[in-house]
């Protein structure tokens, strides 16, 4: 019944014949929000209301795709009412279930540019008041954890939404402030980092790295408008393009949001630097998997890395080296940088983080007009052994050199490579 009075109604005030059927539109819109509070009979003198939330709810589905040609025609009191029952639903009924979904997408449509140009065409002011948009915004981070990622269209219908509440926030309003602060609350959907005796800990990936391609690309475009962003959840994003379930793709869409976010202010140096050297450390590290220090001499008997692991670490070390080379001017990033470079060069001895670390080198002193580089002195005499000790390693593996004829060999290499370093410095 109260669908077909809507059908009745809602038409008829459309059309600005509001005055008319004013008695009639307060006992049809009482009547309506009475039933999303789940009342199936409201209550009279003759008799009381019945509530059954879950009787009610397959209506419930039919009833609320009224709400965004209703709310914009009535008046504030009622407009605050028809919000304060649908926020209610939405916020009462399981993350799963289809009325969420129908919420969702009604809000999507209530929200959406057309729905908005539509109704000030009209003369209306704002549809939705800030406060329920900031309600909204606040229960969308948890509902994209409880969601999971077994129900794609919910959580597309919920990344929509977070990208329309972002892209519409004015920089300085109090809906910006709110947006970026939801980061906390976003990590649990991207990964969480547990306490470990291990210093890394245990990362545990959320919902977001086993989504289907569109909605992690709608995922990422929402962070285009943090205004800042923290360590924490750089810290989980990174996490994430370590994933291998990540597509590479993804990965490098992530890459160019951040280092977007660095050139507009949003990111400090020092956290920018940290997420990209140690994603990159990270992707030389996965392409052998965990491998052991190797001793002077000593062979690497570990399993050759995949094509497509080599070509997505290929991938995301390129565009790390381009994005570091603009973070600043060369010396000084190649000063700062020296000592973690230097670090892992003696933690990981192999011939991929070698490799490397010479185009994170050759990143930062390309398109310098000067021929003097600052390569810092420890980092020139590592690159000097390192590089000396793989080629020696590959050698001997191939068995061209016994241990003895290696070490004359060795001394030339050693002496051309010096030779080599010095116009850098």
């Amino acid at each position: 019944m109260c669908e077909v009075l809507m059908h009745v109604i809602v038409p008829d005030t459309v059309q600005g014949d509001i005055d008319g059927c004013k008695d009639a539109l307060d006992a049809i819109l009482n009547y309506y929000v009475q039933f999303l509070h789940g009342m199936m009979l409201p209550s009279s003198q003759l008799s009381v209301s019945i509530i059954d939330t879950k009787l009610a709810e397959p209506h419930l589905k039919i009833l609320l795709h009224f709400i965004p040609c209703t709310v914009p025609i009535v008046s504030w009191k009622w407009r605050d009412r028809l919000l304060q029952a649908f926020t209610r639903v939405f916020e009462t009924s399981n993350a799963q279930s289809g009325t969420k979904l129908v919420c969702l997408s009604m809000m999507t449509k209530i929200l959406s540019e057309e729905f908005q140009n539509s109704v000030c065409m009209k003369g209306t002011e704002m549809v939705v008041p800030l406060k329920y948009q900031q309600l909204w915004l606040q229960s969308l981070p948890k509902l994209l954890w409880e969601l999971k990622h077994t129900h794609p269209p919910s959580s597309k219908a919920v990344l929509q939404m977070l990208l329309h509440l972002g892209r519409s926030a004015r920089d300085g309003s109090v809906l910006s402030d709110q947006y970026s602060s939801l980061q906390p609350a976003l990590i649990p959907f991207l990964c969480t980092i547990l306490p470990s005796k291990h210093k890394e800990g245990t990362s545990v990936f959320g919902p977001f790295v086993k989504l289907s391609r569109d909605c992690q690309e709608l995922a990422v475009d929402t962070w285009c408008y943090f205004k800042s962003f923290s360590s924490p959840f750089l810290k989980a994003v990174m996490q994430c393009c370590l994933c291998t379930e990540v597509n590479v793709d993804i990965v490098v869409r992530i890459i160019e949001v951040i280092h977007s976010a660095f050139s507009r202010g949003c990111i400090q140096l020092q956290h920018h630097l940290s997420f990209l050297f140690t994603l990159l450390v990270g992707s030389s590290s996965q392409v052998n998997g965990h491998q052991k220090v190797l001793s002077y001499g000593e062979v690497d008997a570990l399993d050759t890395p995949t094509r497509e692991s080599k070509r997505r670490h290929y991938v995301i070390c390129r565009l790390i080296c381009m994005c570091i080379a603009e973070t600043g001017d060369g010396d000084v990033v190649l000063q700062l940088l020296g000592p973690c470079l230097c670090e892992n060069l003696v933690k990981f001895r192999t011939q991929v983080m070698l490799t490397t670390t010479m185009r994170v080198v050759a990143a930062l002193s390309a398109g310098k007009e000067s021929n003097k580089r600052l390569l810092p002195q420890p980092l020139a005499n590592l690159l000097s052994q390192s590089t000396i000790q793989e080629l020696l390693a590959s050698e001997m593996k191939e068995g061209r050199y016994s241990f003895n004829a290696a070490s004359h060999w060795c001394s030339d290499i050693k002496i051309f490579l010096s030779a080599c370093l010095k116009s850098f410095c």
